[in-house]
């Protein structure tokens, strides 16, 4: 039967050889039955027999806790990937209502300038009509000059 050797302590040395923490599996006869007792004995070191077709379960084994790694690796980009959704979901939400105020203030100013626009019409028309026509009894052209100029000489 396969002898698997597992130590308490990765790197941990009995009966000249290093011992890992992950399970190291041995054919059978590999130690000898002194050799194979004092292991037994050690408490640092976890020595069991496996029947012949378990023996390949510990690469299964492996391949199964890899396997969890990776489950875990991706279940932790996924909850960053989540938060980070979370954020832009937010910053596009203040994005909206920023816009919405934006809008809110052009149609105010438009609405302003359109008003500010009709007022100066009615007050350029009300300067129209304040404006004194010219003569036409004197024919003289509205651009004229109404006072006299004197001309000086040296």
């Amino acid at each position: 039967m396969p002898i698997q050797i597992t130590a308490k302590r990765d790197g941990f040395r009995r009966c000249g050889m290093a011992h890992s923490d992950k399970t190291q599996t041995y054919a059978d006869g590999h130690f000898s039955p002194s050799v194979l007792a004092e292991l037994k004995a050690e408490s640092m070191l976890i020595v069991t027999h496996v029947p012949d077709g378990q023996a390949e379960n510990t690469d299964q084994s492996e391949e199964l806790t890899l396997a969890l790694a990776q489950v875990l690796e991706i279940q932790g980009s996924m909850i960053a990937l989540q938060a980070r959704n979370q954020e832009l979901e937010s910053s596009l939400l203040q994005l909206s209502e920023d816009a919405e105020a934006l809008k809110s203030a052009n149609e105010r100013a438009s609405t302003t300038i359109a008003d500010q626009l009709l007022e100066i019409d009615a007050l350029n028309a009300q300067v129209t009509s304040l404006t004194p026509a010219p003569d036409e009894a004197s024919k003289e052209p509205a651009d004229t000059k109404t006072t006299k100029s004197t001309k000086t000489t040296k």
